[in-house]
């Protein structure tokens, strides 16, 4: 296919990655929001946390250099390092053109001895040193534990985005060829510490070990694992060519295989960060084909690349997956139907945003069916995508700020809705926990509120277009601050959202606002529930004093039958 004018997938924002969620790849969005899809990850997602191949390339020939005893012609150390010159055929005067004795940043052909090396990574790792284990540059020269498994390493936006999907219940199984442990570290921040959900799987009896909300398969190893048992774990770590080659015939990889090629077999398949140039990866695909294919046409699409272009590799496997006669007879749709043009920084940013937007859309339908007219319910759908690309416009160059951020907000506001207590820092808290498909059989669904809490969103979000207020982030993070504010051309709101009226009611006790708090706006997703007399001593009649202003979703759908004179109550039940 012909490769786009510059890298689109590197420049591409969140809001323009949406636009494509909601445009051509909207089968792609509406299929992993309903848990269809399996997300196989490679080395791309963790750049800038873990080194890359031109880094640990150099680090090995550091290592050896470092090693080289000059005063020994058979240096076993200067004969690896010759034996890796040998795999990028380097001409013999260079070779000897390379003084062993200064650092390795300064041989005059260093950059491109890196970039031919990493091309060819499994074949320098196997490269051996005399009365060494054949794992021994990898384990000693990289030093795979330490680089990979340090417990300092912090999670990037996307293991934070990878983890958000799973605890939302629409990703069930991951396929990563990282050794690093970012996704499960994000994971278990996420979770406050307290519930483990994802179940790593390296070896055929760890897919015997109960189920969690997600399975991890580190079908190359995990560093993690094998820095805790070295004794079980290091010899799963796959990085030589004879290791990958021989894979698929291992039997000590063979349940690993079989539950990969089961799950090509029954789910489809988004590929981040993953060139799939490994023979392993190959056979896996093409194994699943020949026992269980997707056919052409497939809607959503079976096999898709966060990528650019279709490299090689890509295209390798789009031939495998499909079969050589469907793919040349339908190479170009098929290419457009796999090729979305946004790495996986972007995409995965989108996906928890389209999930939740989605997950909102439907709670909004169910709590208006037969209510109003589709049309209105449409147009308060639309309401709901305008407030998902408000918050995309503020996905800037700095991702991981912008996922804390929205973990903590989202946080905020779910936890004082649905009890009244506040958010633990850093911990998410999912909107449901199953895929969009299944919340209108989710039996919490009735008793939830959610659903008048997408109602009241829309219609903010509705007032904010319509010019009637404008919405704000809270001012500050203190309890009374509430979780979003409304500002008219006379007075700023704080807005609080509550399941139910008895949440309503904890709101005062629990110090979010006071008995007398003419700023505080409340919206419960049902009615509101009368408060008791706090003393029989109160003065009678009205005091002059303003409470905070309180309505229910649940009344206003009572005394409407359109969008507008919805929206028209809701004003004036908020004097608003």
């Amino acid at each position: 296919m012909t490769p786009p004018a510059g890298n689109i997938a590197a420049t591409i924002s969140v809001k323009e990655t949406l636009a494509l969620l909601d445009g051509s790849f909207k089968s792609m969005a509406d299929g992993i929001a309903n848990g269809h899809y399996t997300f196989w990850l490679g080395s791309g997602i963790s750049l800038g946390r873990v080194e890359n191949l031109r880094l640990l390339v150099r680090r090995v020939l550091l290592f050896l250099q470092e090693k080289i005893d000059n005063s020994t012609a058979s240096c076993r150390f200067k004969k690896a390092l010759n034996d890796a010159f040998d795999l990028i055929q380097m001409p013999q005067a260079e070779k000897d053109a390379i003084d062993f004795t200064v650092p390795i940043d300064n041989w005059s052909s260093f950059d491109s001895i890196v970039s031919q090396l990493a091309s060819v990574y499994s074949k320098f790792l196997d490269v051996r040193v005399s009365d060494e284990k054949p794992d021994y540059l990898l384990w000693e020269a990289v030093d795979v534990c330490r680089t990979y498994a340090d417990s300092g390493l912090e999670p990037d936006s996307e293991h934070l985005c990878v983890s958000i999907l799973a605890m939302e219940g629409v990703l069930s199984n991951i396929a990563s060829a990282n050794w690093d442990g970012l996704i499960e570290t994000a994971a278990t921040e996420l979770c406050g510490g307290t519930e483990p959900i994802v179940r790593v799987c390296v070896r055929g009896q760890d897919l015997q070990e109960p189920e969690r909300r997600v399975s991890l398969l580190k079908f190359h190893g995990c560093a993690v694992k094998a820095r805790e048992d070295e004794t079980h774990f290091r010899q799963f770590l796959v990085a030589r060519e004879p290791q990958i080659i021989g894979w698929i015939n291992d039997p000590a990889h063979a349940a690993i295989c079989h539950h990969l090629i089961g799950l090509l077999m029954t789910h489809r398949t988004l590929v981040m960060g993953l060139s799939a140039q490994d023979f392993d990866i190959k056979y896996v695909f093409d194994k699943a084909k020949t026992v269980l294919h997707w056919s052409w046409p497939s809607v959503p699409p079976a096999y898709v690349f966060a990528e650019n272009t279709l490299g090689p590799d890509q295209l390798t496997v789009l031939r495998i997956v499909y079969g050589e006669d469907p793919y040349a007879a339908n190479a170009a749709a098929i290419d457009t139907s796999a090729l979305i043009h946004a790495y996986a920084k972007q995409l995965l940013i989108a996906l928890v945003l389209q999930v939740l937007f989605l997950k909102l859309s439907t709670l909004l339908r169910l709590g208006l069916v037969s209510l109003l007219p589709a049309a209105d319910q449409d147009d308060l759908v639309t309401s709901l995508r305008e407030m998902r690309d408000r918050v995309a416009e503020n996905a800037g160059p700095d991702t991981v700020s912008f996922m804390r951020d929205l973990v903590a907000q989202s946080g905020r506001l779910l936890t004082i809705f649905r009890s009244a207590s506040g958010n633990t820092a850093d911990r998410y808290y999912p909107l449901g926990t199953v895929p969009v498909s299944d919340i209108a059989t989710d039996p919490s669904l009735s008793t939830s509120g959610l659903s008048g809490l997408s109602i009241a969103l829309a219609l903010l979000q509705l007032g904010h277009q319509m010019g009637f207020w404008v919405i704000l982030l809270p001012a500050h993070s203190g309890p009374d601050a509430g979780v979003l504010r409304v500002a008219t051309s006379t007075a700023t709101r704080r807005i609080f959202f509550a399941a139910n009226g008895h949440v309503a009611l904890r709101l005062r006790d629990a110090g979010y606002m006071k008995d007398e708090d003419p700023d505080a706006l409340v919206i419960s997703s049902f009615e509101m529930i009368p408060r008791a007399q706090r003393s029989p001593s109160a003065a009678p009649g009205r005091t002059g004093k303003q409470q905070a202003r309180c309505v229910g979703i649940e009344d206003l759908l009572r005394t409407v039958s359109t969008k507008d004179e919805l929206l028209q109550r809701f004003r004036e039940e908020l004097v608003l």
